[in-house]
């Protein structure tokens, strides 16, 4: 299952994502999510914009967009995130194993 939450709307004029909270959701149910990790928004914040400063200073992108959206899952779906490098998957949703693949928009 494809899970987004950042449309092309919700990004800063240089392609980062720009962080929408408000919008928190079960993304099995649709309903409001009472299970978000909101404790991480201020790394994910911080995150995002160590890796937007350096690609402006450097025109190069961090390798750090796995780990974006890792917290991002966390923090919108309530995912419990499994310990970095985990074999399989990158956490869990209830008892279901989720992997998150992020998708980028690399403009240089």
């Amino acid at each position: 299952m494809l899970m987004s939450g950042i449309e092309p709307s919700m990004t800063t004029a240089n392609g980062f994502p720009a962080p929408m909270w408000k919008n928190s959701f079960d993304f099995m149910t649709g309903a409001p999510n009472t299970n978000s990790d909101t404790s991480l928004i201020p790394y994910f914040e911080e995150l995002l914009s160590l890796a937007e400063s350096c690609h402006l200073q450097t025109r190069r992108h961090l390798n750090v967009y796995g780990d974006i959206g890792e917290l991002f899952g966390a923090i919108t779906y309530g995912l419990k995130l499994y310990k970095a490098n985990a074999q399989g998957a990158d956490g869990r949703n209830g008892n279901d194993p989720v992997e998150i693949k992020t998708i980028t928009l690399r403009r240089t």
